[in-house]
């Protein structure tokens, strides 16, 4: 049984598969999911709104965006510190 995507918790190391409504995806590559979830509509959409669903889903639950390494494949870099206090870090610039 799919879990319907507004109770669905996602976990924060995922790969995403996606299909049609129904039998698009082989036994063998449901055997290998931990999860199936569903979206659910009135209404038929594409697999690519579907993937945008559930892919903002995802960033809403888990909380925003991520640090992202300075090369492709670095290591993460973590999230600065938010500026809260004092002088602005920066000058505005005149026009």
């Amino acid at each position: 049984d799919a879990v319907e995507l507004p109770r669905f918790r996602h976990p924060t190391r995922a790969a995403y598969v996606f299909g049609a409504e129904r039998y698009s995806l082989s036994p063998q590559m449901l055997s290998l999911c931990e999860f199936v979830v569903k979206i659910p509509t009135r209404f038929s959409i594409n697999v690519g709104m579907a993937g945008a669903i559930v892919l903002y889903d995802r960033l809403v639950n888990l909380g925003g965006y991520g640090g992202r390494p300075v090369t492709p494949g670095g290591e993460d870099v973590g999230i600065p510190p938010a500026h809260s206090w004092g002088a602005p870090k920066s000058k505005p610039r005149d026009y």
